[in-house]
């Protein structure tokens, strides 16, 4: 996951389910059965409803920090309510995220450099808030804070790693406790496609919208227990993520990027007064070059945490492995659903979920059969008759060398070819740069048979072609 992502995530895990029903208000629901319908009507327990209705009358951050403490209070009061559990566990997961933009975008240059939150695309999601309820946007501002709060603010991404593992890390693991909590008793084939409630589109784009729908059926949309075991996988795939990310030193890439904005910005001047062939930016070569110094000695280096006694490349692990159980369970019941042709009856088309990127079923097994052995395995190609051995146990060994210390895979400033550029032609840095070879092919017995640069090429190629790894192709990113 880009670091830029991970604030988004809960804001898209608490209202996310519509993003895939906001363009199907108007289907009018021709050709489905109406039989198989919602009514246009909650079917939710009273709790439910005065906890949609406080959502849906927020207008400050104090009335999202009050929907949050209602919310699991309620809860507690109330713990054979399925739903409420579920509605708690989620708020469970976003509370963390509390002006979270504002203590890491701190005035250090250290932090300000990195970008590391994605202002535009943060920018962008707040330029569009018109499409959503008004209520939404006290949502916003409750992830991004305010200037001139008396909050800690992050001046290194470390600072950043360790309130994620002391503080937050426990707050997402206890609502994946509440989730599976709440849907425990559906653990049999009987269970499948069984609504746990009904999702009020009103929460995404307020009461008066709601009530112009063209399809008034739209309104109140069934969240089943395969919906919730997707939620699941995400944020076990979440915590993956993140305890990965905490694993590794990256204090050290603020610097860098500081140091190459001033370098790269100065050659750019000088390319648009004197019309030369200077790069406007860095390459590749130039990065490997300055992190193999020795003030930097300490990036990409496993730093010294635990996790309950355990490497924390293990405990990644562990969450991956989970989150792919999750999702192919998920996927057995969204094949129940399909069959009922009944799209406007989900809060997500099962038919849609099914096509997505991470849901093909011969990708999950894939994926499943290969972080779960501790030897190489085959990764075969789903389009062409070629393959690769690959030891994903390697990736989170944190007794191998290599893994230890990243930096001893990545490449020498050596190893890249120069490129000499001609006059008139396209400026040097559009062509980029890649390294002609690795100080260890076989990148830490990752990719065990690799012998020549091709064949990791061919790795990366082959990873292109379906979405079993998504993880790995990223970490090959690194070296390449």
């Amino acid at each position: 996951m880009k670091s830029s992502q991970i604030l988004l995530v809960f804001f898209g895990i608490v209202f996310g389910f519509s993003v895939a029903f906001l363009g199907k208000f108007g289907d009018g629901g021709s050709g489905h059965s109406p039989a198989l319908r919602v009514p246009a009507s909650s079917t939710n327990s009273e709790n439910i409803l005065e906890v949609d209705q406080k959502i849906k009358s927020m207008k400050s951050v104090q009335d999202v920090k009050d929907v949050i403490a209602f919310t699991q209070k309620l809860s507690s009061e109330n713990p054979d309510d399925k739903a409420l559990k579920i509605y708690s566990g989620l708020l469970k997961a976003f509370k963390w995220t509390e002006s979270s933009v504002y203590k890491y975008n701190s005035d250090s240059k250290n932090l300000s450099s990195s970008g590391i939150w994605g202002t535009a695309i943060l920018r962008k999601i707040h330029s569009n808030g018109y499409r959503a309820g008004s209520h939404l946007g006290p949502v916003f501002d409750y992830i991004l804070g305010k200037s001139g709060e008396k909050k800690k603010k992050w001046k290194h991404f470390s600072e950043f790693q360790n309130y994620y593992l002391n503080t937050s890390k426990a707050q997402v693991d206890d609502a994946i406790k509440t989730i599976e909590e709440a849907i425990a008793d559906y653990q049999s084939d009987e269970n499948l496609n069984k609504t746990v409630f009904t999702f009020d589109i009103a929460l995404v784009v307020g009461d008066e919208k709601a009530q112009n729908l063209l399809n008034a059926q739209n309104r109140y949309l069934a969240v089943t227990v395969e919906h919730v075991r997707w939620l699941l996988a995400d944020l076990y795939r979440y915590q993956g993520n993140m305890v990965y990310l905490s694993s590794y030193d990256f204090d050290g890439l603020s610097q860098i990027s500081s140091k190459f904005k001033k370098k790269y910005g100065v050659r750019a001047v000088v390319d648009k007064i004197f019309k030369t062939h200077y790069s406007e930016v860095p390459y590749n070569r130039d990065f490997y070059k300055e992190i193999h110094k020795s003030k930097y000695k300490n990036l990409f280096t496993l730093r010294n945490v635990k996790i309950d006694g355990k490497d924390p490349l293990v405990v990644s692990k562990e969450y991956f492995q989970k989150s792919v159980d999750y999702r192919i369970v998920a996927i057995k019941g969204l094949e129940v659903q399909k069959e009922f042709s009944a799209e406007n009856k989900y809060i997500i088309s099962p038919n849609l979920m099914l096509k997505g990127a991470f849901t093909s079923k011969g990708s999950l097994e894939k994926r499943r059969r290969i972080l779960s052995s501790n030897k190489s395995e085959l990764y075969n190609d789903p389009i062409f008759s070629q393959a690769f051995e690959v030891n994903m146990a390697e990736v989170f060994n944190s007794h191998n060398p290599a893994i230890r210390d990243l930096k001893k895979l990545m490449p020498k400033y050596e190893s890249f070819q120069r490129n000499v550029g001609k006059k008139g032609d396209w400026p040097k840095y559009f062509h980029g740069d890649a390294p002609s070879s690795l100080p260890d092919l076989t990148l830490g017995g990752v990719i065990p048979a690799a012998k020549s640069m091709g064949d990791i090429r061919k790795a990366l190629e082959i990873l292109s072609h379906d979405s079993a790894l998504p993880m790995l192709s990223f970490w090959l990113d690194l070296f390449i």
